[in-house]
């Protein structure tokens, strides 16, 4: 009964603040996450020439590397073993569309609570 009328007056009941249900938490950013964990990478400023000429080859147009390739810079050739993975599994011969396969990586990274 008290609900109701809470309610009705336009006042809510009080909750519990600090639950935090887990579809809110994959919106949270960077700053806010505290379960993130913190990879060491080099940068492309100390990079040596094998892989400065890695992040040369997998940078965007405007020069950024992902992370998620970044992060294999402690050693370049899983950096590359990993793009080519990618690459096989997005672009090479498959049943499924590539908007099939970006669905899926999609959702797969939604139920990892992937901010990214």
């Amino acid at each position: 009964m008290k609900l109701s009328v809470a309610f009705a007056a336009g006042n809510p009941p009080e909750r519990d603040r600090s639950f935090r249900p887990w579809w809110r938490e994959s919106r949270a950013t960077p700053h806010e996450r505290t379960d993130l964990t913190y990879i060491r990478y080099i940068t492309a400023a100390r990079a040596g020439p094998r892989l400065a000429a890695l992040y040369d080859r997998y940078a965007d147009d405007r020069g950024k590397v992902d992370n998620i390739l970044r992060i294999h810079s402690l050693n370049p050739p899983s950096m590359e073993h990993h793009y080519d993975l990618y690459r096989h599994l997005m672009a090479g011969p498959s049943p499924l569309s590539r908007v099939q396969r970006e669905m899926i990586a999609v959702t797969v990274s939604a139920e990892n609570d992937c901010f990214y």
